[in-house]
Formats: structure tokens, C-alpha cells, sequence
């Protein structure tokens, strides 16, 4: 496969589909640092990415961070292939523990007691405190008694961002919590969650209004917010929580995408789901309902 003129081509040079420009960008600093794209992972991309902006969903985003996890294929090389950012050069992932093992064509796999990522996204600069959304793809988790988290900060009580599917058997939770814990009402939380697989998100729109979502149906929502809170100044990290600095929670789930974004409505995220699921479908890694 080659790029010619912005179309995918084979080596004949037959042009075939004209790439969006955020995915060749995306490809440029890719094959820098020395990765490869398959066919397939192009036309994912470009799928995801024309979606996105067909849905009017790509603002919300762009500016952001989406990590879609492609071109990992087990070895070294497949950790720095996953550090990328579809959007932009920015927010660049930084591996700690991570081995090329936990990074294949089917995602990234924690270690469950110290790998994960840090987004090098700060809370503080990069986010508004009232539209804000996270959202990850989980493929494959176990509930256990031992306590695992998905990702987020918890700087302090009343400085908190984090989204989680699981957690643990005792908190068989699906929450997503944005700058406060003083308060159930501060967070949207669905207790005995109905699942941990697949697309999870939450989204805080206002003041007044935050929700989470599974597979694209708002399981909760809270329009009772009492504490405001305020942004954390340290970054968010990726299959952990991070507490007071400190990566806590290690999980041992696998993941196929995480987006760091503005907030979403509803019907935005069934859109975004449907979009997501295109994708994993694409990368013959999706989790059917």
C-alpha cells in the first residue's frame, strides 16, 4: 500500500480513497516514530475521523485527545505506535511499565499493578469546567474485589475527573464523577452496573447536568450538582487513577480507544457509540451486543 496524492493506492498505483487530512497528518507523525498502518487501519481512521465530522461531532474533539490504538502488533515498536493522538501532535502519550506485549492489533492490556499512561493533558489549562466529556472502548475485564480504575485525576476531594466502569465487587459502579466527591448528586453514577464492556463515556454539559453513558443509553444523570469543585492542575492518567499525583487503581482491562473531549447530549453520544463500534468492527475487535 501506498499514499499517492492523498488517495490510498495499491502498488500498482491505482488511486483509491481520498484520506481525510487529520488521518494523514496522524500517518505522517506515525511512520516518524517509525510505525506502520496496515489498509485496513487507514480506512478505519479515515472512517472514524469523516464520522466524526459528518456528525458535527469533530469540534467537541478536535482540540483534544483521541488515542485509537492502532498498529500494535506486540512488540516495542507498538508502544510508541500507541502514544499517538489522532488530532494533533499534542497530548502525546507517555508509557510507564507498558511493554510491547500489552500492545497488540487487539488493544492495550494493563498489568493490573503498574502499568499505564499519562495523557500529559492538564485538567487546569486544557478543559472547561462545565463541558467536559471522557470515554474509552473496553474489550476484555474481569470484577474482582481488588479495586481497578479506568482513567481520570483525583487531585484533591474537590478537584476530581475520572471515568469508571467496575471498579470493584463492591462497587459494582458505573460513574463518572467531574471535580467533586463530597456528593453522590455531584457525579452521575449507575449502581450494579449492567455491564463494563464496550463504549463508556460521561459527559458534564453545565452546571447543573452530568451524565454517563454505556453503549450509547445515558444510564444516570444528576441535575442536583452541589459542589462545583475546580479543574486538577496535574494531567490525567490512562488505566489507573491518578490521586493526589500518585497512579493508583492499576487495571488489567483491555482497551481499544481513549478520548479526552468537550461534553456530548445524548443523541451525540448514540452517534458517537455507532461511530466507535464502525470502527472496532473495522479492526475485527468490537464487542457485539
Amino acid at each position: 500500500m501506498i499514499i499517492i496524492n492523498n488517495k490510498l493506492s495499491d502498488f500498482n498505483g491505482k488511486a483509491g480513497l481520498r484520506l481525510d487530512n487529520v488521518v494523514l497528518e496522524f500517518a505522517n507523525r506515525f511512520y516518524t516514530d517509525g510505525g506502520v498502518l496496515t489498509t485496513n487501519d487507514f480506512v478505519a481512521l479515515h472512517t472514524l475521523v469523516a464520522s466524526y465530522k459528518s456528525e458535527n461531532l469533530f469540534d467537541k474533539a478536535k482540540n483534544l485527545a483521541h488515542y485509537p490504538f492502532v498498529g500494535g502488533s506486540g512488540n516495542a515498536q507498538s508502544i510508541t505506535n500507541f502514544r499517538h493522538n489522532l488530532w494533533s501532535s499534542s497530548f502525546k502519550l507517555t508509557s510507564v511499565n507498558v511493554t510491547g506485549a500489552m500492545c497488540t492489533a487487539n488493544g492495550y492490556a494493563g498489568n493490573g499493578t503498574s502499568s499505564y499512561w499519562d495523557t500529559m493533558l492538564m485538567p487546569s489549562t486544557s478543559l472547561l469546567l462545565n463541558n467536559v466529556g471522557l470515554s474509552f472502548y473496553k474489550s476484555v475485564f474481569n470484577l474482582t474485589s481488588s479495586a481497578k480504575a479506568d482513567m481520570g485525576n483525583s487531585a484533591a476531594v474537590s478537584s476530581t475527573i475520572q471515568l469508571t466502569a467496575g471498579f470493584d465487587t463492591s462497587n459494582n459502579v458505573l460513574a463518572f464523577q467531574s471535580y467533586s466527591g463530597v456528593n453522590l448528586s455531584d457525579m452521575a453514577t449507575k449502581f450494579s452496573s449492567p455491564s463494563y464492556l464496550g463504549f463508556c463515556s460521561g459527559s458534564k454539559l453545565s452546571s447543573s447536568s452530568i451524565s454517563v453513558y454505556l453503549n450509547g443509553v445515558r444510564e444516570a444523570i444528576s441535575t442536583s450538582i452541589i459542589n462545583q469543585g475546580t479543574l486538577p492542575t496535574e494531567s490525567i492518567f490512562l488505566g489507573c487513577r491518578r490521586n493526589i499525583g500518585t497512579p493508583i487503581l492499576f487495571s488489567d482491562a483491555r482497551y481499544t480507544m481513549f478520548q479526552i473531549s468537550e461534553g456530548y447530549t445524548l443523541t451525540e453520544e448514540t452517534k458517537r457509540f455507532q461511530i466507535q463500534q464502525t470502527f472496532e468492527r473495522m479492526l475485527s475487535r468490537a464487542i457485539e451486543f
